[in-house]
């Protein structure tokens, strides 16, 4: 009998402390990759900035996955400035391309143990000479 008695007040006493008013559970958590068939974190930054860069120049209209496939299909819009507001999000005082900042997560990346991938080895083969 002892053992139910205790087992009810320490439901009791459960009861009581959550449903007291000043009683707060605050849970705090990131996401490192959040999209979880990208490999690397930069994968997913592309997405959202052709998402800022499209409500930049669209006054903070919502873009459709097309829309945002589209940017990103377009090799146009990889050489091409983004607009200052973008800019500045990613931390860069002047208008910068798309292609720079990818070029400056991957570094980061890189030095953090990632792997070269597509953009790296098709400069190292320009480089080279091996590549249009």
């Amino acid at each position: 009998m002892g053992y139910c008695k205790m087992r009810s007040l320490i439901v009791a006493v459960l009861c009581i402390f959550t449903t007291a008013p000043g009683f707060a559970l605050s849970i705090s958590w990131e996401i490192e990759r959040g999209f979880r068939f990208f490999k690397y974190n930069s994968d997913f930054e592309l997405q959202r900035l052709a998402y800022r860069d499209y409500q930049e120049k669209h006054s903070n209209g919502k873009p459709t996955p097309v829309q945002l496939d589209t940017a990103l299909s377009d090799p146009g819009w990889w050489s091409r400035s983004l607009g200052p507001r973008t800019s500045a999000w990613y931390g860069h005082a002047t208008n910068v391309k798309p292609l720079e900042l990818l070029r400056e997560w991957r570094q980061r990346e890189i030095s953090n143990g990632r792997y070269p991938g597509y953009l790296e080895l098709t400069e190292t083969l320009h480089a080279q000479g091996l590549q249009n």
